[in-house]
């Protein structure tokens, strides 16, 4: 039998909380991980570590939906920038909102898998 093919998984959120431990468990098990973030490169360097530095609240989702060119996976551990309760309303209406438009301009283009994760303290 032999062993699966390495996926490339694109985090959206990689250098953050949650992104950042989903990240090095992703690249420990032997994928690629492609940082999609306002700093990716705070995660440090690694040879299967690819940073796309993008502030997702200043680009249009055409211009979003190009930093998930050549991703097999795509993870959201996006947070707001803002704290509490409020913080975990407005990440789940994001996520839906986002996801419906990405899909409407043709960012999924129907090859990828999409998981969602959310990480609740």
């Amino acid at each position: 039998m032999s062993s699966p093919k390495p996926l490339r998984v694109g985090i959206i959120g990689a250098a953050g909380f949650g992104g950042s431990y989903l990240s090095v468990e992703v690249l420990n098990r032997g994928h690629t991980v492609i940082g999609i973030s306002r700093n990716p490169e705070k995660l440090g360097k690694h040879e299967r570590y690819i940073p796309r530095s993008v502030n997702i609240d200043e680009v249009s989702i055409g211009e979003l939906a190009n930093k998930f060119e050549d991703i097999d996976v795509l993870v959201s551990e996006f947070g707001p920038h803002t704290g509490g309760a409020g913080a975990l309303l407005y990440s789940e209406f994001f996520l839906v909102s986002f996801m419906h438009e990405l899909d409407r301009v043709g960012g999924l283009k129907g090859k990828m898998q999409l998981s969602i994760i959310s990480i609740k303290s």
